[in-house]
């Protein structure tokens, strides 16, 4: 399937990631705890005020699973599609996650999303976790490109990560 908007695309594949995510929680249930948080997009004026006021930040990932899993006590999830790259106020929001102790996760598809969500939660089996992503589903054929980071891994790499240490 090809998408003239590659945020519209993103949509799709959060929200693919999503299903997966609330038809295994029986299984799982921190998988209960992934939302959105719902920064992008467009609004009218007076609802982007209103967002402003109640707190929507910039560059704030797309997704969090709330959930200490021993090592990292989140996990920030940003989907992108084709070119797209994290903006300034995205990578600084990693870095500060990141300085934290929170891991981060940049996805190109939903598979390598998923993928994230299960190594996360140590899900090893992969039939232990049942796939609701039907034929079609939103993936392209881009490589795996995921970019995984945790406790300051890619923190390093943006300039302004020395700011954000404990």
């Amino acid at each position: 399937m090809t998408f003239r908007h590659p945020v519209q695309h993103e949509r799709r594949m959060q929200a693919a990631v999503i299903r997966w995510a609330r038809s295994n929680a029986g299984l799982y249930p921190p998988l209960r705890w992934l939302f959105a948080i719902p920064n992008g997009g467009h609004r009218d004026a007076l609802e982007a005020v209103w967002l402003k006021k109640e707190g929507v930040t910039a560059g704030v990932f797309d997704l969090c699973l709330l959930y200490d899993n021993g090592e990292y006590p989140t996990l920030w999830m940003e989907m992108k599609h084709g070119k797209n790259t994290l903006t300034d106020d995205q990578r600084e929001f990693q870095a500060w996650a990141q300085c934290q102790g929170h891991q981060t996760a940049v996805c190109w598809t939903t598979d390598e999303a998923i993928q994230q969500l299960r190594d996360y939660l140590g899900i090893d089996d992969p039939n232990a976790v049942r796939d609701v992503l039907l034929a079609g589903s939103m993936e392209g054929s881009a490589g795996s490109r995921s970019i995984v980071s945790g406790d300051g891994g890619r923190a390093d790499e943006y300039a302004g990560a020395a700011e954000y240490s404990r």
